[in-house]
């Protein structure tokens, strides 16, 4: 498996609208590239991201070096696959 680097920049992050879940933006950087961006807003829901124009692939890119992670272990034998979502939650 070939890594790649994913990080988070220009986070901003809101404790006060952060209910069940963090709330924040962020711009997501694939192997040093402007990639797209992340946001949760804070209310139990899932952390959506998309791609910003022409960079579909690396986006497609990280989905896929995300999925070939080990699980991420829940605790009591419970365990979820790895996705670029997951992965996303992590790095916050």
């Amino acid at each position: 498996m070939n890594t790649i680097a994913i990080e988070l920049k220009k986070i901003y992050f809101s404790e006060r609208m952060s209910e069940e879940t963090n709330a924040f933006t962020a711009d997501i950087y694939v192997d040093g590239k402007k990639a797209g961006y992340a946001k949760n807003d804070g209310c139990g829901g899932s952390t959506y991201y998309h791609s910003y124009p022409k960079c579909n692939s690396l986006i497609e890119m990280a989905e896929t070096y995300c999925k070939q992670l080990p699980a991420i272990d829940l605790g009591d034998g419970i365990s979820i696959e790895n996705n670029l979502e997951n992965f996303i939650d992590d790095l916050l």
